[in-house]
């Protein structure tokens, strides 16, 4: 949390409806669909949710479909949920509208009943189709959008993020009525942006630097934070125990010990962390992003713990199978006897390679996605185009399988004399 609020915050912040807790378990085979609008189209969170699906749970074998649609509202929705949404027999859900619901007018309680009809109406037909559904509010804004339109409305920033206010406080109605989980991105980057300032200056820009609007790569590792949350993940990627004094290691969560070698020992894995690397006070950095929200405290825990220290401090090094060293850290023998979260310390990872082919296959599946939910505005489009556009996302789904494979790597301990 930050260390201070804005008068915004503390005006409304109190008020707002806090839906409870509701469990939600993802099952093996399920069929997640992402509605929402150009915040979801636009493949980062989305992507990042995809990804790690891909290469932390991969057991769940989950197949993602991203129909995120820029400028939608939830009453644009309805209008294509049979043709281009329940056709694709969705077990799973993530829905998120309201940006485009409040129409970049202040105070809008007229936009607020609309979406909620709309809303209540989306969450209706995708139950009575068996469809479990996560629900959550649209984000906030961080500036005025620059956009012609936008200027002609003559809009405030706090009259503006009022409306969203309103849509995620119906949001958050609709899902404690429906007893859904709830994403509350609205306050998440809301809080986000303060905590941000206060760290990096007021030039972070988690609501996007472009406009305002559509969020950094920061400001959407919040929101991939927010839907984790909901989504019910745990976060635990596995464990390895080193036994300095006996020359051997035990794991747990789909790694194996191989061998110990010159005070490198050797693992295979099949589960990876989630990689993220650059500079901490950059907006459009993920690495960034998470220093806003505790993403590798609850969602990317991949703990070394080590015993039999006959040494003060250590120096660990987490290389390829090659030995080949991109990054070390030192620690005490008290860091590494309690754990350190090795996905958190290093940015550089064994598995950065494998995790970065998975993320571009993502990307390039998504991109084929957003093709096919644009196609009425394509000319040339034809049902012949739909069957291969179709054809292209399951190559790129079975690559995406096809390249998720065990990563050998080592954990070298040197103790520091």
């Amino acid at each position: 949390m930050p260390g201070h609020f804005d008068s915004f915050f503390e005006k409304y912040y109190s008020i707002s409806p806090q839906p409870s807790r509701v469990p939600f378990t993802l099952r093996r085979g399920d069929r997640l669909l992402l509605i929402g609008d150009s915040i979801t189209e636009t493949n980062r969170h989305s992507r990042m949710l995809e990804t790690y699906l891909a290469v932390c749970m991969p057991e769940l074998e989950v197949e993602v479909r991203n129909i995120g649609k820029g400028g939608e509202t939830a009453e644009g929705f309805l209008k294509r949920i049979e043709a281009e949404c329940l056709n694709y027999q969705p077990t799973a859900a993530t829905i998120c509208y309201g940006m485009n619901d409040a129409g970049y007018l202040d105070n809008n309680r007229t936009g607020a009943d609309a979406f909620r009809a709309a809303s209540e109406k989306i969450v209706a037909m995708l139950k009575e189709a068996g469809v479990r559904n996560v629900l959550a509010s649209p984000g906030c804004i961080g500036r005025l959008p620059a956009w012609e339109f936008v200027r002609e409305l003559k809009g405030t920033l706090d009259g503006i993020n009022t409306s969203l206010l309103y849509m995620r406080n119906e949001a958050a109605t609709i899902a404690t009525s429906g007893r859904l989980p709830f994403v509350d991105h609205f306050w998440n980057l809301y809080r986000a942006r303060l905590t941000a300032a206060e760290k990096y200056g007021s030039e972070y820009a988690v609501c996007g630097a472009d406009d305002g609007v559509h969020p950094s790569w920061a400001g959407h590792t919040v929101m991939a934070f927010g839907l984790f949350s909901a989504l019910g993940f745990d976060g635990d990627l596995g464990n390895f125990t080193i036994d300095l004094e006996n020359k051997t290691a035990a794991t747990t969560g789909e790694h194996d010990f191989k061998a110990e070698a010159d005070n490198a020992y050797a693992f295979v894995s099949k589960r990876y962390p989630f990689c993220a690397e650059g500079q901490l006070d950059k907006d459009w950095f993920i690495r960034s992003g998470m220093t806003l929200v505790p993403f590798n405290q609850r969602f990317n825990r991949m703990t070394l713990k080590v015993t039999g220290s006959t040494a003060a401090r250590y120096c660990v090094a987490w290389t390829n199978a090659q030995n080949m060293l991109d990054e070390w850290h030192i620690y005490t023998s008290a860091e590494l006897e309690a754990g350190i979260n090795l996905a958190d310390d290093f940015q550089r990872t064994p598995f950065s390679n494998n995790f970065q082919r998975i993320d571009d296959l993502v990307f390039q599946k998504q991109n084929v996605e957003s093709a096919i939910t644009w196609r009425e505005t394509n000319a040339q489009w034809t049902e012949a185009s739909l069957g291969a556009y179709e054809a292209e996302r399951v190559r790129l789904l079975n690559q995406i399988k096809r390249a998720f494979v065990p990563v050998a790597h080592n954990i070298r301990i040197e103790a520091i004399v």
